[in-house]
């Protein structure tokens, strides 16, 4: 490779700089663009983001030798996962339209993905979204459930599942977290 392809990238912590073709530098680029959009507002945003490479710099001296492609570095943000705020008054990642759309998350799925589809576009916890929803489907069957002889609490929870099933069918499958935040941040 010659080095008109090669940039040298200096990252947090490491005194040397790395050598990356064009392509992973505009990949590793666009990473920390999105991780620092994912933490506007949190106060330790600077901190975070120097830890974050700092953390690559370190995959990148213990792994590598010579000039980093693209797998290469696929490889480190896919073991260091997508960037969020971990302070609770933070808004979830979004794009210039508003939030993420909803696309079913295979990563960490329990049955199809939806509600951690939901909970990846919303930057909430998984286990927030699916506890959610099955508290609402039970406290609106069980409010129906005077009604007649549970026939309608019954009829919630169908409703419940035939939603979930639609959503199933509607909403586009997705693998990664990382690769969804990606791809949805990049259009």
């Amino acid at each position: 490779m010659n080095q008109s392809n090669t940039v040298m990238m200096r990252l947090s912590g490491h005194q040397a700089p790395f050598p990356l073709t064009e392509n992973t530098h505009a990949e590793l680029q666009s990473y920390l663009a999105i991780s620092r959009d994912s933490l506007t507002g949190d106060v330790d945003r600077d901190e975070i983001i120097r830890d974050i490479e700092a953390s690559i710099g370190d995959h990148l001296a213990e792994t590598y030798a010579g000039v980093i492609n693209g797998e290469q570095m696929t490889t480190i943000l896919s073991s260091i996962g997508p960037v969020v705020s971990g302070n609770p008054g933070v808004p979830a990642l979004t794009t210039q339209r508003g939030h993420l759309p909803v696309r079913r998350l295979q990563e960490g799925k329990w049955l199809t993905g939806v509600l951690n589809g939901i909970a990846a576009a919303r930057g909430l916890s998984v286990y927030w979204v699916r506890g959610i929803y099955v508290a609402i489907s039970f406290l609106a069957g069980s409010l129906l459930a005077p009604l007649g002889e549970g026939y309608p609490m019954l009829i919630v929870f169908g409703v419940a599942i035939v939603a979930y099933l639609i959503a199933t069918l509607v909403l586009a499958p997705v693998g990664t977290r990382e690769e969804y935040i990606l791809t949805e941040s990049a259009t």
